[in-house]
């Protein structure tokens, strides 16, 4: 798919860099959407695939215990049951 300018819809578009496009026409740069899978969190290859860190961390190249700092850094702002509870 051929971008186009989000402002005149030109397209004579110029790169500038990795995700920034200039338009000639119109004068202006933009940022296009990142292409490509979004990378998998280790909170959900933790939980929902019941992966271990070792195993994460082979996956990502990280040591076991980034991955165990990580997790536990994106686990700490889901709600738990007993939070539930306390809300009502």
């Amino acid at each position: 798919m051929k971008s186009v300018c989000k402002y005149c819809g030109g397209k004579q578009l110029v790169r500038w860099g990795g995700r920034r496009r200039y338009c000639s026409p119109c004068d202006r740069s933009f940022r296009v959407p990142k292409a490509g899978r979004k990378p998998s969190r280790g909170r959900d290859m933790y939980l929902l695939d019941r992966s271990t860190y070792r195993r994460i961390g082979h996956k990502k190249k990280h040591s076991h215990i980034a991955i165990i700092k990580n997790v536990q850094k994106e686990i700490k702002p889901i709600a738990t049951p007993t939070d539930w509870l306390k809300k009502t």
